[in-house]
């Protein structure tokens, strides 16, 4: 079902709200938070039974929420876009993977407002995985509101992933709101996370840091998984994103498919990105975390999913020595969700 954009207000068109079956009554938390009189516009619209009404920002839109009248308490699930996956190359005799690209930062905050107050939402891209024996990109921020405003978020992208680079004591992953993967040890160490710092009640920290390869991983030197927004990377796997049930999928069925598998009835975003396998064999390829992370692979790394955060799979390196292997994955864009309770 098409949506129209909540800028049809300002042109005379009638904004169009989604209301879901009896099935999503008691989904994501909507339990005992009272009704509250406000009146907003901004994003797509539904309102899926469950005693509240979400307001959704995707990349490639730039919007606002607008509370035009009442007040309450609106609570605001910010999503950046994840970083690239790294791309991979022949380095010391043996064949290097690429690391996995790291999520985008993920914060949930509440807070009371008063209308009428406009929030500006940017929600970022995914960044562009590697090419050529590079490092990842990393993803910008995507921002809610702005200081000093009663809710004003804004979350660091997600870190590349590291590619080989032909440096004898590995390459480390670029820090983001959670970090990217290293290409493999000593040197090759996990990019920091929570890059801006973030913190809530809901979510301590945006994010955490990719993982660091191994050195000795048999015929390849492999790499590190990307962090994810929930959890580490480890030295294969991209961490898991933040569970987030307030916001999970079947609260949004007019989402992608692919968004919906991602996020799930848990509500995950912001998975970090697998690392590509050095060996040539899909049964060392790094799975991404749950929340979208794009897996690693024999060839060229999986892209995280669009508006999950999820970060860009590594490459997998090429059997024969001196070519160039695969490219990293691109990151996921990201996503902004305003939700407040209703009357009636």
């Amino acid at each position: 079902m098409a949506f129209k954009s909540s800028k049809g207000r300002d042109t005379g068109k009638e904004l169009e709200v989604f209301r879901g079956s009896s099935s999503g009554q008691g989904i994501g938390g909507g339990g005992a938070a009272a009704p509250t009189d406000i009146q907003a516009s901004g994003g797509a619209i539904t309102e899926p039974g469950n005693g509240f009404k979400y307001h959704v920002f995707l990349t490639g839109a730039p919007g606002s929420f607008e509370v035009e009248s009442g007040s309450g308490t609106i609570g605001v699930l910010c999503v950046a876009g994840g970083g690239g996956g790294g791309a991979t190359n022949f380095v010391s005799g043996k064949n290097a993977a690429g690391a996995g690209g790291g999520a985008g930062g993920c914060i949930f905050k509440e807070g009371p407002v008063s209308g009428p107050i406009t929030f500006n939402c940017t929600v970022s891209a995914g960044a562009a995985g590697a090419t050529g024996n590079n490092p990842g990109g990393n993803a910008q921020n995507s921002v809610f509101g702005s200081s000093p405003q009663p809710v004003y978020i804004d979350v660091g992208g997600g870190g590349g992933g590291a590619g080989s680079l032909f440096l004898p004591n590995g390459t480390p992953g670029n820090p983001g709101g959670s970090g990217g993967g290293g290409c493999w040890a000593p040197g090759g160490s996990g990019g920091p996370g929570n890059n801006p710092p973030q913190s809530s009640p809901h979510s301590p920290v945006s994010g955490y840091p990719g993982g660091s390869g191994n050195p000795s991983g048999g015929s390849g030197l492999t790499a590190g998984g990307g962090g994810g927004s929930g959890q580490a990377g480890s030295s294969h796997d991209g961490g898991d994103g933040q569970q987030h049930p307030e916001f999970a999928a079947p609260l949004f069925n007019f989402m992608p498919s692919t968004w919906i598998s991602a996020v799930g009835p848990q509500g995950y975003y912001g998975g970090g990105g697998g690392s590509g396998n050095p060996n040539n064999s899909p049964s060392t390829n790094g799975p991404g975390g749950n929340g979208g992370g794009g897996d690693g692979t024999s060839t060229n790394g999986n892209p995280g999913v669009q508006h999950t955060g999820g970060g860009g799979g590594g490459a997998g390196a090429h059997p024969n020595p001196g070519f160039l292997g695969g490219d990293g994955g691109d990151g996921g864009g990201g996503i902004i969700i305003v939700r407040y309770p209703v009357t009636g």
